[in-house]
């Protein structure tokens, strides 16, 4: 989604909370046009292209707002740059959902875009709430600590485990899943039972309506005889 295509009341929300941030705070904005948004105030740079990248690996970059495409969240980890994602198409709300379970950002549904209260508390939160900039620092340490030559990789990652007590990052989330839910048998199941209610129907219909065929047969040949 692009800003351009923004719907003016969405715009005029972002706006709005932008120009009352404190002074000293300055925004970025990706603007597909030349020409300024309209109403933009004095602390917002809009440019039609922005090297991203650069922008994430400046220190005092505070929030990064992204659509939550994975080369996006994976440079805001490497980086530690909290994010706050609005999820618009394809995989995008499996990684946002991702980054709220892990505690390194928020999510605006594209509807909250339209109320100004939701876009205010929820930007507000991850930009002065400390807890989203540590949890996205400690992820970023654990996506940068790895090595590549063979046999220090199995002492790495022993004493991987060992620094990040455990590692639960690396826990699958099956680990925690009951043997009925691990195997998908609930699915099955329900599958099974529609199947078989399916196949119960079609089984009556067929013999219903082969009764019906050799009985009406049977009246015609004895009317006949």
């Amino acid at each position: 989604m692009k800003s351009k295509s923004l719907p003016e009341e969405v715009i005029g929300n972002l706006l709005l909370f932008f120009k009352e941030l404190p002074v000293g705070y300055r925004v970025l904005w990706k603007w597909e046009l030349d020409e300024k948004i309209p109403g933009q105030p004095e602390n917002i740079l809009t440019q039609t292209w922005m090297p991203q990248e650069s922008i994430l690996a400046h220190p005092k970059v505070r929030v990064f707002i992204t659509q939550g495409g994975l080369q996006s969240f994976q440079e805001a980890v490497h980086y530690g740059v909290p994010t706050v994602g609005i999820p618009w198409f394809g995989d995008q709300e499996c990684i946002v959902s991702k980054m709220v379970d892990a505690g390194v950002g928020a999510r605006l549904l594209a509807s909250d875009l339209y109320l100004y209260e939701k876009v205010k508390t929820t930007l507000e939160m991850v930009l002065y709430n400390e807890s989203f900039s540590k949890n996205m620092k400690r992820l970023s340490t654990i996506s940068q600590d790895f090595t590549s030559r063979a046999l220090d990789k199995t002492v790495f990652w022993i004493e991987h485990v060992a620094r990040h007590g455990g590692a639960p990052h690396l826990r699958p989330t099956t680990a925690d899943s009951t043997l009925f839910e691990y195997f998908c048998l609930d699915i099955i199941a329900v599958i099974l039972v529609i199947v078989s209610i399916v196949s119960i129907v079609v089984f009556c219909v067929v013999k219903l309506l082969i009764f019906v065929i050799f009985r009406r047969s049977s009246v015609e040949k004895i009317k006949g005889s």
